[in-house]
């Protein structure tokens, strides 16, 4: 079949799969990560163990292996002491969470004003404000899911989001 004959609705959606599949296929965390120690740094501490919550604020900045996050809050939900869930926002005006992961195929970057992290399951949800750059390709949209074992990256309506995903490709000849 001929491209021109492909409907524009079919077409953008081939090339949204296509999109994806070229971000998914690089964006393997070190499979060593998950198993370095989580560190932290942040100007306060609220420990709360009765409620199983801590609370870091100011310059928070948290490493787990190659991973790092950094943010004005971090709040982490424990389960029987580990930590389970952390959950990244950004509080100041202007302010936005960022994070950075190194893959086997290079290093990949993010921003978004949520940043949840499900330490188990191994999960970044980017939520409001999402941008992903996996090497040199990006993505944006309102919410942006990133497996890191699996390393599969979903945005817009595929991550739960509401907006449309938007995505720069670059050719292989620009690529790293």
């Amino acid at each position: 079949m001929s491209l021109l004959k492909i409907k524009h609705s079919t077409l953008r959606h081939i090339m949204a799969t296509v999109a994806l599949v070229l971000l998914s296929g690089l964006a393997f965390a070190m499979p060593d990560d998950k198993n370095q120690p989580i560190e932290l740094t942040a100007d306060a501490a609220d420990i709360n163990e009765a409620k199983n919550i801590s609370i870091y604020t100011g310059n928070v900045d948290l490493r787990q292996g190659t991973m790092q996050i950094l943010c004005d809050v971090l709040t982490v939900y424990h389960v029987d002491g580990n930590a389970e869930r952390m959950v990244a926002e950004a509080k100041g005006a202007g302010q936005i969470v960022r994070f950075k992961q190194q893959t086997p195929d290079g290093l990949m970057k993010g921003r978004a004003m949520t940043v949840e992290y499900f330490v188990d399951k191994d999960e970044v949800f980017l939520i409001e404000k999402a941008w992903v750059k996996n090497v040199q390709d990006t993505m944006e949209s309102d919410r942006i899911t990133w497996d890191r074992t699996k390393g599969r990256i979903k945005g817009g309506k595929a991550a739960k989001g509401d907006s449309r995903v938007k995505f720069v490709i670059q050719p292989n000849n620009n690529k790293k």
